[in-house]
């Protein structure tokens, strides 16, 4: 090779070789409560105590996950459906997010209950895909049902028993359990968060606090939009680990006085109805009660 050209040569070679490697984008994590980044470590789990159908609850779950997993944290997120809905759950996670894999998940059988009382809403799918989006980033995240199917176990035994398998199955991972609150209190031994608690399951439980506004929810044959209401003033998103007692309801009646119903609660602000995400079968036929985890 001629010397005269040969600078230019190697010049070329650097150059290439230094150009940056594209990076990409910043995830965005959304809210960020002051004091809650430490219960978001690995081999914690942390019982959050939603009202169910709104757009804002959804929304949380998938920043906390958002700020454990860009940390490097494994996340498992367990929802209050079946173990039968598991499958489903890893195939989306793991598909292109095309029209055809939306179809697919929905097609599950909780996506097409008669009686769609928030856990099937358009933010639950929303953040379903929110956390597929983690996952094409490399990100360690699973969502598993919190339930087991047992007819001879109740709701919050089968739930309770869920989460227990999957710490057994992932040790080292972050657990986020999303549940009505009621299931997470830690006050009642009926309860999920009670069952967790005798069993010296080590945990946080957080039931969210709201401003009012609307959910979707369903009351006796009938589901809709709905107001919720509340005394809590608006104000900025926060955590509080005060434990939070509140009076016996929804059928507890054997809870503790020697435990809070909670350990604390993250404050949201207003929510928003969120409608469901799948069709109903037969959106004719009556409506069930929804304890327990179908």
């Amino acid at each position: 090779m001629p010397k005269r050209i040969l600078p230019w040569v190697v010049l070329g070679i650097l150059a290439g070789g230094a150009a940056p490697r594209p990076r990409a984008p910043a995830a965005d994590c959304g809210t960020r409560f002051e004091g809650l980044e430490r219960l978001l470590q690995p081999g914690a789990t942390v019982l959050l105590g939603e009202v169910h159908g709104t757009q804002e609850i959804p929304r949380l779950l998938g920043d906390l996950v958002c700020q454990a997993a860009s940390r490097g944290i494994g996340v498992s997120v367990a929802l209050e459906m079946s173990a039968e809905n598991d499958a489903s759950f890893e195939a989306w996670l793991s598909s292109a997010g095309k029209e055809q894999d939306r179809q697919r998940l929905l097609s599950g059988r909780v996506w097409r209950s008669p009686y769609p009382d928030g856990r099937t809403s358009k933010a639950m799918l929303g953040m379903l895909d929110r956390l597929r989006g983690f996952r094409l980033r490399g990100w360690r995240v699973r969502v598993f049902g919190a339930g087991l199917d047992s007819p001879s176990r109740s709701g919050d035994t089968a739930m309770a028993l869920g989460v227990r398998r999957i710490r057994e199955e992932a040790p080292r991972d972050l657990i986020l359990v999303l549940a009505g609150n009621n299931h997470t209190r830690v006050d009642a031994e009926q309860a999920m968060g009670g069952h967790l608690r005798v069993w010296g399951f080590p945990l946080t439980s957080l039931v969210v606090t709201t401003a009012g506004g609307t959910v979707w929810t369903c009351r006796g044959p009938t589901c809709g939009e709905a107001p919720l209401k509340s005394e809590t003033p608006d104000g900025k998103p926060h955590l509080d680990l005060t434990p939070k007692a509140t009076s016996v309801q929804g059928g507890w009646a054997e809870a503790s006085s020697s435990h809070p119903a909670w350990h604390g609660s993250l404050f949201i602000g207003h929510v928003t109805a969120s409608p469901p995400a799948g069709t109903p079968d037969d959106p004719e036929a009556p409506a069930k009660s929804s304890s327990g985890a179908p």
